[in-house]
């Protein structure tokens, strides 16, 4: 069975006139593809790309 691995955290700066700051988007560790802004609830077990499993460390290891 495919090992699951924990999404890969990317930041991307935003500004907006005054104001800027940072956005940790998280892309999938095996096809490098943006997974999007997720709440918790949200997150799939699967990438929707690659179709492969992600660990989002929900489980205390």
């Amino acid at each position: 069975m495919a090992k699951s691995k924990k999404p890969i955290y990317l930041d991307k700066k935003w500004k907006l006139d005054d104001s800027s700051g940072w956005l940790h988007i998280p892309h999938c560790p095996h096809c490098k593809r943006k997974l999007g802004q997720m709440v918790e609830e949200q997150r799939s077990e699967k990438c929707p790309m690659c179709g492969k499993l992600l660990d989002w460390g929900e489980d205390g290891d």
